[in-house]
C-alpha cells in the first residue's frame, strides 16, 4: 500500500490497523446514536451491510 520509494528511503513507517469487529461495533452505535442516519435495525442486519460495503470499498480501492 506504499509507494516502493518510500520503503526503500529508509524511512522509518509506523502501521496500525484495526480489527474490522471493532471497527462495525464502532459504526453501529454511531449510526443508532445519530438520528440523521436513520439506523433503528439490529447489529446482525447491520453486520451484513457492514461486510457488503466493506467488500465494495476494498473492491473499488483495488482498481
Amino acid at each position: 500500500m506504499l509507494p516502493p520509494k518510500l520503503l526503500e528511503s529508509g524511512a522509518k513507517v509506523v502501521y496500525i490497523a484495526r480489527n474490522p469487529k471493532d471497527v462495525a461495533v464502532s459504526c453501529y452505535h454511531f449510526k443508532r446514536l445519530v438520528q440523521a442516519f436513520g439506523y433503528t435495525g439490529d447489529f446482525a442486519s447491520y453486520w451484513d451491510y457492514f461486510e457488503k460495503n466493506q467488500r465494495e470499498l476494498l473492491r473499488h480501492a483495488a482498481n
